[in-house]
């Protein structure tokens, strides 16, 4: 479990934005739901959840998302971090800035990939942790 927290819901007709109580936990689930929530309202591509907890030391989950460009993906990871920011929800680290086919944002608990088509094709993270 990650140390956030439980969400509350800020605003009854958006789901996605949220608010933490920083006294409590927060599931995986409810992290990659968050995670995905953010990624579909700025139109990621085929969206992929792998559950790897126990073939993983160092996550229970991880997001896989297709970006259509290198811009499409740098602006996915700049919105999703700057939800995160205001929601107070940690992240770990971003990285792939500069490669700008393939991003990784570490939440803790949850791994978001963010990866041009080609890169998802040559890397098959999702035949790898399946």
């Amino acid at each position: 479990m990650t140390t956030l927290s439980t969400f509350e819901n800020s605003n009854q007709s958006n789901p996605s934005s949220l608010l933490l109580n920083a006294q409590n936990l927060v599931d995986t689930d409810t992290l990659t739901t968050w995670i995905v929530d953010q990624v579909e309202e700025v139109k990621g591509q085929d969206i992929t959840i792998l559950d790897v907890k126990g073939k993983s030391s160092i996550t229970n989950a991880m997001i896989i998302v297709t970006g259509t460009s290198s811009r499409h993906i740098a602006s996915m990871a700049d919105q999703v971090l700057q939800k995160a920011k205001e929601n107070r929800i940690e992240t770990f680290s971003c990285s792939g800035k500069d490669a700008s086919d393939w991003m990784i944002i570490d939440f803790g608990d949850a791994i978001l990939h963010l990866m041009q088509k080609e890169s998802r094709d040559t890397y098959a993270l999702e035949k790898l942790w399946s």
